[in-house]
Formats: C-alpha cells, structure tokens, sequence
C-alpha cells in the first residue's frame, strides 16, 4: 500500500467512526438524551489516566498507561456493526457477544488499514477480549464502572429499573475484585448513590 493510499484508508476510517457518536447506550448523557457510545470510550480512557497513579501503586509494576488508554478508546469501535446492548439485558448480551462472529465482524471493520494500524487494532482487541493482562483487566473493570457513574451524574440510578445494590454488586464486583483501587472507585459510586436516593440496599 503508498502512502497516498494509507493516507485516504485512514481518512475514511477515522470518518467512519466519528458514527460511533450516533451509537446510543442504555445509559443517559443529559436527562433529553442518551449517552452514545463514543462519550462512553471517552470516559473510559479519561478514568484510566486520572486512576493510573493509584494502579501502578497498588500493583507494584509498570502498567502501561498509553496502551490502556487506547485499549479504552477503542474498546467498543465493533459497536459501529452491532450497536450497544445493556449489561442488564442478559439474553441479547449474550448473543452478542458469540467470539467468532464478533472477531469476523471486527476484522471486516479494520481491514481497510494500513497493516501496522490493523494489527495493533486486532491486538488492542484481543487483549481486551482475553482479559488476561492487567492492562486489560483494569480497562474491562472501568469499562463497567464508566457505565455505573454516568447513571449517578444523570441521576438515573437503578431504583425506577428495579435493581439493588446486591444486583449492582453482581454486575460490577466481577470485573473490579482484583484491585483495591477500581473498588474503591466503585464503593464511592455506591456511596453517592444511596445519598441520592438512586440505589436501595
């Protein structure tokens, strides 16, 4: 591939995901409007970088920051082919979440890039999905969280959907156990929450 070439692949990918603003989440942006998707990666990779410094201390190592905040990014970019569904809707999750059709569906998203950004994309998302690095393991626990704050700063909550405290426990601990600090994050979403009145014991 010439460079002038790579240089149009890369402008029409980077036009394309600008779509990934018009993906709408279950949770909501502003009490007129859902949050999309590509708000929500924001956020991601935001809490990542203001929680690095506490990460690296907890885990006594040197976590990638540039990787994870990347990882966070483009975490959810397969949602351009097959929208957002609810962690609370467990059926369709499921569903959507089948590996070989979601890897087939993100190699066909990537295919027209350059191959050094193609593959450290198909990289990226592999680790992300095997969640076996820390790196990955710490964006799929703020990937959860993310979620979780914007129903307190929408004041959404769970009450009117008819969740407890023990259902948010069940949705969120899973991802967040191994770190002190993801949890810490998470008591005081919980926290802010029960003063609110936007979750029950």
């Amino acid at each position: 591939m010439n460079q002038v070439n790579k240089s149009v692949n890369i402008y029409e990918f980077i036009k394309t995901i600008q779509e990934l603003k018009q993906v709408l989440r279950a949770t909501f942006a502003t009490s007129k409007r859902k949050e999309n998707s590509a708000e929500h990666s924001w956020s991601v990779a935001m809490i990542i970088w203001f929680l690095s410094i506490d990460l690296k201390k907890e885990f006594g190592q040197e976590i990638d920051l540039n990787r994870m905040i990347k990882m966070g990014l483009a975490h959810d970019l397969i949602e351009l082919q097959i929208g957002d569904t609810s962690v609370w809707d467990k059926e369709n999750r499921l569903q959507s979440e089948v590996e070989e059709k979601r890897k087939d569906i993100f190699l066909s998203l990537v295919k027209c890039l350059p191959i050094e950004l193609r593959n450290e994309l198909i990289e990226l998302k592999n680790e992300f999905d095997q969640s076996k690095t820390i790196e990955s393991k710490i964006v799929k626990g703020v990937d959860r969280l993310s979620a979780a704050l914007q129903r307190v700063v929408t004041k959404q909550g769970w009450v009117n959907e008819g969740h407890s405290e023990q259902d948010l426990d069940e949705i969120q601990l899973p991802k967040i156990i191994f770190s002190e600090v993801l949890k810490s994050f998470y008591n005081q979403i919980k926290q802010d929450s029960f003063e609110q009145g936007l979750l029950e014991r």
